[in-house]
């Protein structure tokens, strides 16, 4: 649903963010499949995370949208998180600077699969993606859960986010073989393009393959963004402000 195949997109009647949460509820149902948590849809400010701003916002060209969504289907359950970025009039892909803060998330992505090793605990796993990442000069914070049975399942995490160091307990479990983990984390990049710096919030889920493998995304991972065109770009017209038409690209 977040990178629809169709080449030709999405048409989405819509302007506000919550707008975009109701289509992914009505789009479900059409596939058959629920959910265990509603869609969380949000545009991507300094100030919008953790809490809830920018989940109102009505939606503008040069935004930068996150989606945090999970299905619930065959008795399993899945929670990614992807970004998307609103073209403005002209444009056809995003500012180099919000691509850089994107392949910086994906970098931290590595780390974390590359030190997930069955037995050890959570706790451990976190440390040693906090030292490479210090060691590599990136900031940020993991936040990585097992999933599966449920949203947010039994075992070891590596993280929380108001736990960004030790985590007690949970984080002293052990990691086990055969089970799948969401690969929840986020990247502090500063984008010269809009003089700030933003948080890059990014989540997969993985999959336990073997001792040698460790663990490998389930369905791959974001590596650019889902790009939105709006039919105005950035100037909507004030008979049109209440009905902004988007497409949602398939690339």
């Amino acid at each position: 649903m977040q990178d629809d195949s169709d080449s030709d997109g999405v048409n989405l009647d819509l302007n506000a963010v919550p707008d975009v949460e109701w289509w992914y509820r009505e789009k479900m149902l059409t596939l058959n499949v629920s959910t265990w948590n509603h869609p969380r849809v949000s545009v991507i400010t300094p100030e919008s995370f953790p809490g809830w701003s920018g989940t109102k916002d009505i939606i503008k060209g040069g935004d930068l949208l996150h989606v945090d969504f999970g299905i619930t289907a065959m008795g399993l359950n899945t929670d990614v998180q992807h970004m998307a970025y609103v073209l403005r009039e002209g444009e056809t892909d995003a500012p180099q600077g919000l691509k850089e803060g994107l392949k910086k998330a994906n970098r931290v992505q590595d780390i974390v699969l590359s030190q997930m090793k069955a037995g050890k605990t959570g706790n451990e796993v976190l440390t040693e993606c906090l030292s490479q990442m210090k060691e590599q000069g990136i900031e940020g914070q993991v936040y990585s859960h097992p999933i599966g049975d449920w949203g947010h399942s039994a075992g070891a995490v590596i993280g929380f986010t108001n736990l960004p160091e030790y985590v007690p307990v949970l984080g002293e479990l052990p990691i086990l073989p055969n089970t799948y983990y969401s690969i929840e984390l986020y990247a502090y990049h500063f984008v010269p393009e809009r003089n700030e710096t933003l948080r890059f919030r990014v989540e997969e889920n993985a999959r336990w393959v073997s001792e040698e493998r460790g663990w490998e995304f389930v369905y791959g991972r974001q590596e650019k963004f889902h790009l939105v065109k709006s039919r105005w770009g950035s100037a909507v017209p004030e008979e049109d402000t209440e009905r902004m038409k988007f497409l949602v690209q398939s690339d």
